[in-house]
């Protein structure tokens, strides 16, 4: 349980990946990100060598950012940091009330720290606004739009329907993110419009496999859940005026309605088995899962996590949620798990997979399942392992040269490793499926019986698999201190052990991107990047 009230201790954290220093706080009163820039050493201009302030409020997602400017020749000498006040924190909250004797007066509610700077600055510039507004400006080309600080709305939604309400009840899609506040207003005024209502990005194409599977995990997974599902579905949209008078239970029918069809034009009988009716990223978008950087799908149009993983997940969960009368039509629980055994089984074969760890999307396979744990008990270049973490792709078995160009130590999206997805999404995929395996043999009692159905190749695929979970864990252990991070990167150390040479952690931020674009920075207060705390060792694996 939470202590909310005003006696409780603010919650603070703070991660280093320099050039930039996270600063969270969180009390009953403000809940604020705090994020510090100063050049490195090594930076040669641009904004780059810029000093930084960002505040940023998850309420309204809001923020503002100070840019400050030192003498010439002393950038890369000066550094900006909060110091500690008489309380010993950097950061602290403040609440004051309104006045009653000013009748025009406002409450002012906020965080309060001492900033120290160590050269002279002056303020460079300074922006108020949206967090995409301000996000555009810093990594993009450092353009401000006139009007982007003049229409700052925000409306505030109650609930767990976020999802729910912002689906598009045309096509079904589900939104992959909001912007609110400014950024759509400056969009507007771009294209002539004077509209300044919220703006939702359906671009995405495996966010609407994510509604099913994980309306399954709460609604059947859980008995709470359960017992919620039915007045939960019967709640009336009210966020979209499109989406006005339809329940949650028609939208999320609507949803899983798209899944079907575009589901039904690969797995149809009479030879529809073809790649191109996969499920392919939008027409001019270069983007549409989590490689959501313009080269972190490597030029290719067909996702293989989408494919081979979420798609099948999507179906098997729409016939779970069929069969307890959760949509209209109940032959979908029928129809969805024909589906999904052609997805399954038919989706694979149509990729050529330049070694990534995608494939743990798809670990139920036990061929796929060898694979993924000799990938991760591999060494770099021969697999994906390195001492910093595992990588998230690996273009050395790529026939096309400008692979090896684009998936660099410096890309994004590169031979880099993502907390989330390199350490903990493929620790846990081997630990779902070792559990299911070891549940099966204990439900087995005959030995002789189980050793019937088992192919010859099935210990040594456990037995590998075990390895993999534990040298996985190894590498959480060992790299604990980097994993609130998002991504992080690595260099060859010639120097290390001995003179044996080893692989060691760089932050993203100190290396050139493939296009000598500014480099996007990894933020401290994402979900994706906090899954380590869900996570624990199992013992018995």
């Amino acid at each position: 349980m939470l202590d909310l009230s005003s006696e409780a201790e603010p919650l603070y954290l703070h991660v280093s990946d320099p050039p930039y220093e996270n600063h969270f706080f969180s009390d009953s009163a403000v809940s604020c990100q705090c994020v510090l820039a100063s050049p490195l050493p090594s930076t040669n201009g641009g904004r780059s060598a810029t000093h930084r302030l960002l505040f940023a409020w998850p309420v309204g997602n809001s923020g503002a950012t100070a840019f400050f400017k030192v003498p010439e020749g002393s950038a890369s000498a000066s550094s900006i940091k909060l110091r500690a006040g008489q309380n010993g924190r950097v950061l602290d909250s403040f609440n004051l009330e309104r006045d009653p004797a000013s009748p025009s007066s406002y409450p002012s509610l906020g965080v309060s720290g001492l900033i120290e700077v160590t050269h002279t600055a002056g303020l460079d510039l300074a922006i108020l606004g949206s967090l995409r507004t301000i996000r555009d400006f810093t990594e993009g080309n450092g353009i401000l739009n006139p009007h982007a600080q003049e229409a700052i709305r925000i409306n505030k939604l109650e609930g767990l329907s976020a999802a729910l309400e912002r689906i598009d009840c045309i096509s079904g899609s589900v939104c992959h993110e909001e912007n609110i506040g400014d950024y759509p207003a400056a969009q507007a005024a771009f294209h002539g419009s004077n509209k300044s209502h919220a703006e939702f990005d359906y671009k995405m194409v495996d966010t609407d496999f994510f509604l099913p599977i994980l309306a399954k995990q709460y609604f059947i997974g859980s008995s709470i859940g359960q017992e919620r599902l039915a007045p939960f579905l019967s709640t009336p949209a009210t966020m979209i005026p499109a989406n006005a008078g339809k329940t949650y239970r028609e939208l999320l029918t609507r949803t899983c309605q798209k899944i079907l069809d575009l589901a039904s034009t690969f797995a149809k009988p009479q030879g529809h088995v073809s790649y191109r009716n996969l499920i392919a990223l939008k027409a001019g978008i270069p983007v549409g899962q989590w490689r959501d950087s313009n080269d972190g799908l490597g030029g290719g149009r067909y996702p293989y996590d989408v494919n081979t993983g979420l798609m099948p997940a999507a179906l098997h969960a729409i016939a779970d949620l069929a069969e307890r009368g959760t949509f209209p039509d109940q032959r979908w629980n029928k129809i969805a798990r024909e589906f999904a055994e052609v997805w399954e089984h038919q989706a694979p074969i149509h990729f050529v997979l330049i070694l990534c760890e995608d494939e743990f999307f798809v670990t139920q396979h036990l061929r796929t399942l060898e694979h993924v744990a000799w990938s991760i008990l591999t060494t770099f270049p021969a697999g994906l392992s390195t001492p910093a973490g595992i990588l998230i792709a690996n273009p050395a078995y790529s026939t096309n040269p400008s692979h090896a160009q684009q998936f660099t130590t410096g890309a994004y999206h590169g031979t880099v490793i993502w907390a989330w997805n390199s350490l903990i999404m493929l620790t846990k995929a081997l630990e779902v499926q070792l559990s299911a395996i070891a549940q099966a043999e204990e439900s087995c009692l005959d030995p002789a019986a189980r050793k019937l159905v088992e192919p010859d190749f099935y210990k040594r695929v456990i037995d590998q698999a075990k390895r993999a979970y534990t040298e996985m864990w190894d590498l959480i252990e060992a790299n604990r201190q980097h994993l609130s991070a998002e991504v992080w990167s690595w260099r060859w150390d010639e120097k290390a052990k001995e003179g044996k040479g080893d692989f060691e952690y760089v932050p993203l931020s100190h290396l050139p991107t493939p296009d000598g674009a500014g480099q996007t920075e990894s933020n401290a207060r994402q979900l994706w990047s906090l899954t380590f705390l869900a996570l624990q060792r199992k013992a018995e694996l």
